[in-house]
């Protein structure tokens, strides 16, 4: 690389970085627009009083920082368009009653996940002769998933760039196992588009979910063409026959291309990985929306389906590298998305609960990065166990 390429190169990644930080940002400032921190009460002649709000026989009592408790009764509260009290509660009023058990057990159902997605990523290694065992595809994917955390700029795909170099040194196929770590990640957002397009067919007409319908079938429908058209064998023998020269970036793009074929050549695996993915994401989402009913959202049984496609479309959302880890774009997404099932302070309680629950979830992982237990044993350890 030339001494001129550098800066280049340089000013666009802190261009990109600055772009990111800037939809972040403003993401987070539409949000933050709607909520406050403090109870809000609508009286009937338009006065607006803000404090803690606490209910009593008579009606409302507003608890003011610095001024006296002021007695509000029930019938000079303004009322909302659904009939119920205009009650706004703040976002210290959500944490404060938010129930500590749903939370904790919204932390207990998503750690199976992390199991999950270890065994989805041994399969998919193991479809180019990778033989990398259960434990240490679950170790890599646990450190992987906590430090999705930690590199603040490179968001969801921190963990996956970690996977990718450290699964390396577990194997000679270098070029095979960095490539199926982003196979494993196309697995997975397969598993997130079939539960919306699911979601959005079953859905009722007129709900926001029905409109996403026809653009994940069109998104599917090109994805299959695109595959279809990639992998044809008829495509593929026009090529000419000496298209790999010796370049080595040639060569690297031969191999990527074989680890894909190799892949496309085990439909039950992908199939399985799928299911996996599926499996995952809806576990994902019981996690999720424990920590929804914790904070007190209306969601019955009837929405089930909606709040699914919901979580899932949060999902994708946080997935484009427009915003670090997603922040701000998800919450934008979910202040949209559940506006229907609870306050702006709701929700956004709601998206930052998501992420601790997330969090605290892959917290073992900070255990395999702090001992090193990703890293391969060492070669005469190896030597010494096979010549047992």
């Amino acid at each position: 690389m030339s001494a001129t390429t550098r800066p280049i190169r340089s000013r666009r990644s802190l261009t990109w970085a600055i772009a990111r930080i800037a939809v972040c940002l403003g993401a987070l400032g539409l949000v933050l627009a709607g909520v406050d921190l403090d109870d809000r009460v609508r009286l009937l002649d338009g006065e607006v009083l803000t404090g803690e709000v606490v209910e009593d026989r008579a009606g409302l009592r507003v608890l003011r920082p610095g001024l006296p408790p002021r007695s509000v009764a029930a019938d000079r509260v303004a009322l909302q368009p659904d009939g119920t009290r205009d009650v706004q509660l703040g976002l210290r009023t959500v944490w404060r009653t938010a129930r500590a058990d749903w939370m904790l057990a919204a932390v207990v159902a998503f750690i199976p996940i992390t199991f999950m997605l270890g065994w989805r990523f041994q399969l998919v290694l193991r479809t180019q002769d990778i033989a990398l065992g259960y434990l240490d595809a679950v170790k890599l994917t646990f450190a992987g998933s906590f430090l999705s955390f930690v590199p603040f700029l490179l968001g969801a795909y921190g963990g996956d760039v970690f996977k990718a170099y450290f699964v390396s040194l577990h194997t000679d196929r270098k070029t095979e196992a960095v490539t199926s770590v982003v196979l494993d990640r196309a697995l997975g957002l397969g598993g997130v588009l079939v539960i919306v397009t699911g979601a959005a067919a079953i859905s009722p007409a007129g709900s926001i979910v029905r409109g996403f319908l026809w653009p994940m079938l069109a998104v599917s429908a090109a994805g299959a063409a695109a595959a279809g058209v990639y992998l044809w064998p008829p495509l593929r023998r026009l090529l000419p026959r000496r298209w790999i020269s010796s370049s080595r970036w040639i060569g690297q793009l031969r191999r990527v291309d074989d680890t894909v074929r190799r892949l496309a050549r085990h439909p039950g695996t992908v199939v399985l990985c799928v299911v996996i993915a599926v499996l995952r994401q809806l576990a994902a989402f019981a996690s999720y929306l424990l920590v929804a009913l914790s904070l007190g959202m209306a969601i019955g049984v009837a929405d089930l389906v909606e709040v699914c496609a919901y979580f899932a479309a949060g999902v994708a959302v946080g997935a484009v590298p427009i915003s670090p880890q997603g922040l701000g774009t998800v919450e934008l997404a979910y202040s949209v998305f559940f506006r229907d099932y609870g306050t702006p302070s709701q929700i956004l309680c709601l998206a930052f609960g998501v992420r601790l629950v997330h969090l605290l979830g892959t917290l073992p992982g900070l255990i395999v990065v702090g001992t090193g237990a990703y890293r391969p044993p060492p070669l005469e350890d190896v030597e010494a166990r096979l010549g047992g």
